[in-house]
């Protein structure tokens, strides 16, 4: 395995890394394996700045974290999307962006965060620099987008 995987290996956790296995000759696609493309949507993210978080009750998502707003990536279909909308990070959760009579909050549960101008200036930042790391990812040719074969 190249050096620069490794870093992605451990940040995304070994579940998502279990590549392809081959049988008869054909490669067979193992659960939860990346292709080469996501990886590099991965290293890219990394590179700008993202952490790699785990939330509880949604570890089926890659979680990537940036100034405390969090998106949930959906690894499936051969690409990294983004699975329903970014939050902002609060005990535990999510904290979803709602509008309520007192103006703008991010809710999670019963804690609320008040939107700042500041803060909603960081989250379309967020999701504007998001946006464009997964269309840039998306935009590979699927020949590109081989498995990782795991060594065994």
């Amino acid at each position: 395995m190249a050096g620069g995987e490794s870093m992605v290996e451990k940040a995304v956790g070994e579940g998502f890394m279990q590549g392809s296995k081959r049988t008869s000759g054909k490669a067979k696609e193992a659960p939860g394996s990346l292709h080469a493309r996501q990886v590099a949507v991965l290293k890219a993210l990394l590179r700008a700045g993202f952490r790699f978080v785990t939330i509880e009750r949604v570890e089926r998502y890659l979680a990537v974290e940036k100034h405390g707003f969090v998106a949930l990536l959906d690894p499936s279909g051969g690409r990294l999307a983004l699975f329903g909308q970014v939050g902002y990070r609060m005990a535990g959760g999510i904290g979803m962006l709602v509008e309520r009579k007192q103006g703008k909050a991010f809710v999670w549960k019963q804690e609320s965060l008040p939107a700042t101008p500041e803060l909603l200036a960081a989250y379309a930042s967020f999701k504007d620099e998001l946006a464009h790391l997964l269309a840039v990812g998306s935009d590979e040719r699927e020949a590109q987008g081989e498995k990782i074969e795991s060594e065994a």
